[in-house]
C-alpha cells in the first residue's frame, strides 16, 4: 500500500509540473530546459505550482484514488 500511495504522490506532483509548464506555455512565457532553470522559474513565479489541482477529488481519478472502475 505505500508503494501504491509513493506512486499516486509522485503523479499527482507530475501532473502540478505539467500544467504549470502548459500555463507558462499558454501565457507566452518562458519554460525551463534544466532543473535549475525549473527550480529558479518556480520559485519566483507568482501563480506559483498550483499543487492543489493535482490531487482534488473529481480530477481525473475516482474517489478510491484509482482511475474509474476499472480492474488492473
Amino acid at each position: 500500500m505505500t508503494k501504491i500511495n509513493a506512486f499516486f504522490k509522485n503523479f499527482d506532483q507530475t501532473l502540478a509540473i505539467h500544467r504549470w509548464v502548459q500555463r507558462r506555455t499558454r501565457e507566452g512565457l518562458p519554460t525551463p530546459s534544466t532543473m535549475e532553470e525549473f527550480l529558479r522559474m518556480s520559485a519566483v513565479d507568482s501563480k506559483g505550482l498550483n499543487s492543489g489541482d493535482a490531487g482534488r477529488p473529481g480530477k481525473g481519478r475516482g474517489r478510491l484514488g484509482m482511475s474509474g472502475a476499472s480492474s488492473w
